[in-house]
């Protein structure tokens, strides 16, 4: 991908051109800063594995463009942010909601 790509939603809807393209740190993944907006300017960050393939200058990702409002795209990523979004870890899960073992019978009780 390079700066002025043009990137479009899975329904093929026009989202905006890449203005920067943020390596990932180790901390937070790599992203897509797009501009978005003719009233009221705001950048759209998109994850890089958002990206579903490039054709020439134009970048596909796997939302639809209706959609991006409503993700948590508004925000450049932080560590923290990243580290929220991914909820608790596996090991301090005590149990799933209405969760059964392989065989169909309610697992026991600690």
């Amino acid at each position: 991908m390079q700066v002025g790509d043009t990137v479009y939603g899975s329904d093929r809807g026009k989202i905006g051109r890449v203005k920067e393209i943020v390596p990932a740190d180790g901390q937070v993944a790599a992203y897509l800063v797009v501009p978005r907006g003719m009233v009221f300017d705001k950048d759209t960050f998109i994850p890089l594995d958002a990206v579903a393939h490039r054709v020439q200058d134009r970048v596909y990702i796997n939302v639809p463009k209706l959609v991006i409002g409503k993700l948590p795209w508004d925000e450049r990523p932080t560590s923290e942010s990243a580290r929220s979004k991914l909820g608790a870890p596996v090991n301090e899960v005590e149990a799933m909601y209405r969760s059964h073992a392989p065989s169909g019978t309610p697992p026991t009780t600690r």
